[in-house]
């Protein structure tokens, strides 16, 4: 009865101690997010690789949070435009991270859905620079590359 006792303790504090692991994973990468970066690169499907920003400067906004790991997190993305006659566009989305992973999980615009709307693995995250890549998640070549 105490092996039983002291098996269920041990295996109980293993868990939080797990638990509390993952929360504080998504809560650096919520922290390291946060802040406007600058879009030098986008591939949102096999075909469309998107990196000539002569036309418009697309920007990404992360707010961060602070519960990362159950909440869901908003931003906004900005396309601003060269050419004065075309309205600029600014559209939040909203974003969840679960692991090493991000997910846009709403747009409101259509624009911006065909974008980013996607679940990506975060490669790369520092102070400068940022990659997420959804190939390694399933079949859809698909990333988005950013500067500070």
């Amino acid at each position: 009865m105490r092996n039983n006792i002291l098996s269920s303790i041990i295996s109980t504090a293993l868990l939080i101690s797990v638990m509390s692991s993952c929360k504080q994973k998504e809560q650096e990468l919520s922290d390291s997010l946060k802040g406007k970066w600058n879009v030098s690169e986008i591939r949102f499907n096999s075909d469309s690789l998107f990196n000539d920003f002569s036309k418009g400067k697309h920007t990404i906004e992360f707010f961060g949070g602070e519960r990362a790991y159950t909440a869901t997190m908003l931003g906004v993305y900005t396309i601003d435009y060269t050419d004065a006659n075309i309205k600029d566009l600014t559209d939040t989305f909203r974003y969840d991270i679960k692991g090493d992973q991000i997910a846009v999980t709403y747009t409101k615009s259509t624009t911006v859905r065909n974008l980013i709307r996607y679940r990506y693995k975060i490669e790369t995250l520092n102070s400068t620079d940022l990659y997420f890549n959804k190939t390694p998640l399933d079949t859809t070549t698909a990333y988005l590359k950013a500067f500070k």
